[in-house]
């Protein structure tokens, strides 16, 4: 087994834990790995569009590349793999991904911001309020390495903290800069940066311009594999969802709402739907359509908000969404024309890692 393989392996067995949902909320689970937001349109997936361009830049870097076109091959390879780099550590979709799965399992719900700045946010709305008439700004987007530092604290809050510091074994801010802003020079075996050290890795570590070579490709390669074992889970536990495709489980027992799981036309997730016993629905879905939320509310540090119809002051002991008098009547599952029905007993299953 080379060495890609193992880091591919230490990184799939450290974030196994986390993408396990035992014990966890199914629907914020759901909502986690989904990335629930507002109501977008089709050609707005920023993760579709990072997995096609990585997967672009991994191919065009395995091409046989001309020497009369490409007389230094293997440095061309090199400058695609440092955009994809850089393309992997800025990527926003697996940030959020990883940050709420740590938020679900620690207790918390899904946010659909979960890097949100609250204090930044009021010191930008007392800006604009010293200047009537001038629309406050947005709040500006944070840096991987703010995302890191409050992911760790996440992980450290959900009990893997070791997740947190894997960051620290390909993640280097002066590498990021010198490619984002174009300020490096390849030079013989060496990655020079213009602005910004490293510590070298001798016995007697010192900063330094340099990286070689054979360093920075250990670098690039452990995020590489790191991503590799992140969409690799997702996936899987994606996937996971098919056997539920169909069914549906209690889920608010106060209302008896009834959860089920919506899978795409490859089994993997892409929404789910909580039936009311007055025939009300409150679903989010996202797919090569968009994304498309229904009688919902996400918020940033609070459950999801759920619009469920009236509530009856004279209401069935079943449920305060039932009159009086009145059945249950809950609106069938995707695929399925008679309509869903409370089951006496059911356990709320939730998903596991598979070996392998």
């Amino acid at each position: 087994m080379d060495q890609t393989s193992r880091d591919f392996d230490f990184y799939y067995n450290l974030l196994g834990p986390l993408f396990a949902g035992k014990g966890v909320d199914p629907l914020e689970y759901a909502c986690a790995l989904l990335r629930v937001d507002g109501l977008e349109d089709k050609g707005w997936d920023t993760l579709a569009e990072s997995f096609d361009t990585l997967r672009d830049l991994t191919h065009l870097a395995d091409v046989n590349l001309p020497a009369e076109t490409f007389p230094d091959a293997e440095k061309t390879r090199l400058r695609l793999h440092l955009i994809s780099y850089a393309h992997l550590v800025e990527c926003d979709a697996p940030y959020d991904i990883l940050a709420n799965l740590c938020r679900v399992k620690a207790g918390l719900p899904s946010s659909i911001r979960p890097f949100w700045d609250e204090a930044e946010y009021q010191r930008r709305q007392k800006q604009a309020a010293k200047n009537p008439g001038k629309l406050p700004r947005e709040a500006k987007p944070p840096s991987p390495s703010s995302k890191i530092r409050a992911f760790k604290a996440l992980a450290h809050r959900a009990g893997v903290p070791d997740v947190g510091a894997a960051f620290d074994d390909f993640y280097f801010p002066v590498i990021r800069n010198a490619i984002d802003h174009s300020d490096y020079i390849i030079h013989g075996d060496e990655f020079r940066m213009r602005k910004g050290q490293l510590l070298t890795v001798d016995a007697t570590p010192v900063e330094s311009s340099i990286v070689p070579l054979p360093r920075l490709r250990a670098i690039i390669d452990r995020s590489y594999a790191f991503y590799n074992a992140f969409f690799t889970l997702h996936e899987q536990m994606r996937r996971w969802f098919s056997t539920m495709k169909g069914k549906a489980i209690p889920y608010d027992l106060r209302l008896k709402g009834l959860l089920e799981f919506l899978v795409d036309d490859a089994g993997l997730l892409c929404g789910w739907k909580v039936h009311w016993p007055n025939g009300t629905e409150s679903s989010y879905r996202r797919d090569s359509d968009g994304s498309h939320p229904l009688n919902i509310h996400p918020h940033i540090d609070e459950p999801i908000g759920m619009f469920v119809g009236e509530y009856h002051k004279d209401h069935e002991p079943f449920s305060r969404l039932v009159p009086r008098g009145e059945q249950p009547a809950y609106t069938p599952a995707a695929g399925a024309t008679e309509p869903l029905r409370w089951p006496e007993d059911a356990a709320i299953p939730v998903p596991k890692v598979e070996a392998g």
